[in-house]
């Protein structure tokens, strides 16, 4: 699993390198006006899924890093259904990484963590391709100037 019971990320040394928010930007956030009963009544969910459970809900959907599968394949495809065990399986994933870490460094720690994981399972193997795009973490000021354009768009709307 990529995640442990409580949500947080299963990968060991995933946090290591994490480097927090500016202090201004934690005080912001708790200023911010959101209520997570609200947010949660709204979309209909009792709990939030995901995420360290020690960071409020906005440190976990703004500030931290996440890690998920965004694509699965595997097995009979077609109509109808076949009672075959597949011979191969495939997990597309993607991660959001933060200040600090590094998508080789990310990729190492993933990989590490699913070749682990497949030798305790008798005949997996898990073969890691990389893909070509990677972006470095960016955490951009509440007060940036992408920000403040971002901000009188929506106030136009």
């Amino acid at each position: 699993s990529l995640h442990n019971d409580d949500g947080s990320i299963a990968v060991p040394g995933f946090y290591d390198d994490c480097k927090e928010p500016p202090a201004a930007e934690l005080a912001s956030m708790k200023a911010f006006p959101y209520s997570e009963t609200e947010a949660k009544a709204e979309l209909g969910v009792s709990e939030w899924s995901g995420g360290e459970p020690s960071r409020s809900h906005l440190e976990r959907k703004w500030t931290r890093p996440t890690i998920e599968v965004v694509g699965m394949g595997g097995g009979f495809q077609g109509e109808g259904i076949k009672t075959v065990l597949p011979a191969r399986a495939s997990a597309k994933l993607s991660s959001r990484l933060v200040p600090g870490q590094t998508p080789h460094r990310a990729l190492e720690l993933v990989t590490a963590h699913l070749q682990a994981q497949a030798a305790k399972l008798p005949g997996v193997r898990v073969n890691v391709s990389e893909l070509t795009f990677k972006a470095q973490p960016y955490y951009a000021p509440a007060d940036s100037p992408g920000n403040a354009a971002a901000t009188r768009a929506l106030r136009r709307e």
